[in-house]
C-alpha cells in the first residue's frame, strides 16, 4: 500500500467515524460505516434506497462516488484501489443545481 493509499484510507475511516458515524447510527445501529464496495453499495440501495450519480478518481488512488435517495439522502462513499469502501458523509436534502461550467478553452 502505497503512501498515498495510507492516507487516502485512513482519511476516508477517520472522516466516516467523525462525521457520518453519528448519522448512519441514528438510522441504524447495525449499519457498517466501511466494508468491501459491494457491502457498502448495497446497504445504501437496500436501506437508504439510494442509487449512485456521480463518480470520479481520487488521485489514481481510489473513486469517490455520490450517492442519491429519491427521498433527498445522500451519501458520499470513498473506494480504495484495495477495494476498502467507506461513507465519508452522508445527510439530507439533496439538490440538483444545474450551473454552467465554465469554458476550458477561455
Amino acid at each position: 500500500m502505497t503512501g498515498l493509499t495510507k492516507a487516502l484510507v485512513a482519511s476516508a475511516v477517520f472522516a466516516a467515524t467523525t462525521a457520518a458515524a453519528p448519522l448512519i447510527a441514528s438510522q441504524d445501529a447495525s449499519a457498517s460505516v466501511c466494508g468491501t464496495h459491494e457491502h457498502v453499495t448495497q446497504l445504501l440501495a437496500g436501506r437508504y434506497k439510494e442509487a449512485r450519480r456521480a463518480v470520479g478518481v481520487v488521485a489514481n488512488e481510489g473513486v469517490m462516488e455520490v450517492f442519491v435517495s429519491s427521498d433527498g439522502t445522500w451519501s458520499i462513499i470513498l473506494t480504495s484501489t484495495k477495494g476498502l469502501a467507506c461513507i465519508i458523509a452522508a445527510g439530507k436534502n439533496w439538490e440538483e443545481v444545474k450551473a454552467k461550467l465554465p469554458d476550458p478553452a477561455a
